[in-house]
């Protein structure tokens, strides 16, 4: 996407090297000033991954002049149903480590999201691996157990789905639990579409310009290779031209500095800080 569109990523308030909350805040809110503060000269195109794809949708209901489109993947409207056994095992795994003060299990834990249900982490490029470990274990460190949490969440966000015009853009992975929040966000949202990475799933994407990309066992460049396409042309049908991209992903796998991108000092808003940003 760097090569022909500006990317940033900025840390959500409380993870990666973004400063804790000390007051109530709201992460949309977080975003927009973020936005106003870089003055890109339009709106921008929020790309986010499960609690990113919340804030991307809350931001898009708060601040709509500033969104362009939208992408999420892992979450829309509601909560992702955990009585899937994969799922909940998966959580159940991570909370008896967090409740036993074990940091490496509560990380093993965390990792096993990566691959998902059909996949092993041994199926996984172990660089990314690495990198979310680093990711998780930043975001550990950072809290103590008891700390109130200051996050104020946007009301009413279910109802007001429909409110949002702008071109959305679901990308569901063989995630059990969380389909069913994006299809939500699909099905109210008027200007959407899906694309599934799982040659086995039907929905109401399907219905409404969804696309299913096959997939069997694919590392991240294959993966790579079929969700470009697909994001690009949806930034393309958002902007009508080259324009900008912003992700307000909650945990970015890649580093400042790090590939391409460089460090950017933080901004006038203590809360945010940008990890890393590209430009074309």
């Amino acid at each position: 996407m760097r090569c022909t569109n500006r990317v940033i990523a900025p840390d959500a308030r409380g993870h990666g090297f973004s400063a804790n909350a000390s007051k109530p805040f709201r992460q949309a809110d977080d975003l927009a000033a973020l936005l106003r503060h870089l003055d890109l000269g339009g709106p921008a195109v929020l790309v986010g991954i499960s609690v990113g794809a919340l804030i991307a949708v809350d931001t898009a209901l708060e601040h709509p002049t500033l969104v362009r489109a939208l992408v999420v993947s892992g979450r829309g409207l509601g909560e992702p149903d955990i009585s899937d056994p994969w799922l909940s095992a998966r959580h159940e795994a991570q909370l008896n480590a967090l409740a036993a003060g074990d940091i490496p299990g509560r990380l093993d834990g965390f990792v096993q999201w990566v691959p998902g249900p059909s996949r092993t982490l041994a199926e996984v490029d172990p660089e990314v691996v690495r990198h979310v470990k680093e990711m998780a274990l930043r975001m550990l460190m950072k809290h103590v157990p008891d700390e109130p949490n200051h996050c104020v969440p946007v009301t009413d966000v279910a109802e007001r789905a429909k409110e949002i015009t702008v071109p959305v853009l679901a990308v569901n992975l063989d995630a059990p639990g969380t389909v069913a929040t994006a299809d939500a966000l699909i099905r109210a949202a008027p200007n959407s579409r899906t694309a599934t990475i799982d040659g086995r799933r039907t929905g109401p994407g399907a219905a409404r310009g969804g696309r299913t990309i096959p997939s069997q066992s694919m590392r991240r460049q294959n993966e790579q290779r079929l969700l470009r396409p697909v994001l690009v042309r949806h930034v393309r049908f958002a902007a009508r031209g080259p324009g900008t991209v912003d992700l307000p992903v909650m945990e970015r796998a890649h580093g400042a500095g790090g590939r391409g991108g460089y460090r950017v000092p933080r901004h006038s808003d203590p809360g945010l800080k940008l990890r890393s940003e590209w430009r074309s």
